[in-house]
Parts: C-alpha cells; structure tokens; sequence
C-alpha cells in the first residue's frame, strides 16, 4: 500500500515540509547556477596592446656633401631580408617592422650603421654614412716562380 507524504505527517506539517524542500533546492539550484558561471569568466587581464608594424623608407647620403648613395645595402640584422638605396639614394624596407628589430646599413668603405625601429622614428629617414678609414699595415711577399714538369716542358707551343 502507497502513502503519500500527506497521509503520513499529521495535517499541515506535510504542506511545510514540501515547501521547505522546494525552497532548498531553488536556492541551492541557483547558487550551483552562479557559482558555475562565476568559474567559467576569465579574469579581465590588461592586454599589450598587438605590436605595431612600421613601414621604414628614407634616403641614404653621404655626411660630407649630402650627395645621394647608390646601392647602400640595408638588411634585417640576423636575416637575409633587405633591399637597396636607389639611384637617388632611396629606399624603402621590403616588409613591415616591428619595434626592436635593427637595420643595417653598409657601403664599402664606410662605416655601418645600425638603426633600431622605434615609435619616435621620423617616417623619412636621412642616413648619414661617415667613412671608414682602416690602417692597413704588413708585408707582401712574393714566390718565385716555380719550377716546370716534367710534361710542362715536353708540351710545345701551338703554332
């Protein structure tokens, strides 16, 4: 035989007793809701903000008379990647920088030059080359020349 709560619990305690435990489980229902969505946020962290590209173009001069170079080659330090100063002693790097990355500038027979991409960078840059003097000292020694084969002297001229 079935009883229902009602029938066991003497009257109006059975009422209480359901209300009570819906009432629990709501609360506790909801609590396990928030909490559960509470855990699931990611904590709002300051982000950098996404590293700026730059686009790097000037001109390549020499210091003494400001006369354009041409051919001044300019390379990504630690990569092949580069280009070189034109005709009128311009140029623009093939790809986009980040701030950090080191140029180089070079030209025989004068000093290199390493540009570092900032923000305060001007957006044309004058790269002025200053020339390298080197000492160059020692001695310079010649070989006499050496003696002939055997088949070096047999061979006879083409006539």
């Amino acid at each position: 035989m079935k009883h229902t709560l009602h029938q066991v619990l003497p009257s109006g305690m059975g009422a209480g007793i359901k209300i009570k435990f819906y009432f629990r489980t709501g609360i506790f229902s909801v609590l396990l809701l928030t909490s559960t969505l509470a855990f699931a946020q990611e904590p709002v962290q300051n982000q950098p903000a996404a590293p700026k590209d730059y686009t790097i173009r000037g001109t390549a001069v020499l210091d003494e008379d400001n006369t354009p170079l041409v051919g001044v080659n300019i390379y990504l330090k630690g990569t092949s990647i580069g280009t070189y100063s034109d005709s009128n002693g311009r140029f623009e790097f093939p790809r986009k920088l980040k701030e950090g990355d080191v140029l180089i500038f070079s030209f025989v027979g004068l000093a290199k030059q390493e540009i570092v991409v900032s923000a305060n960078l001007p957006q044309n840059l004058e790269i002025r080359m200053l020339e390298d003097f080197h000492n160059v000292t020692g001695s310079l020694w010649v070989d006499q020349p050496r003696n002939k084969t055997a088949a070096e002297r047999k061979r006879k001229p083409v006539e």
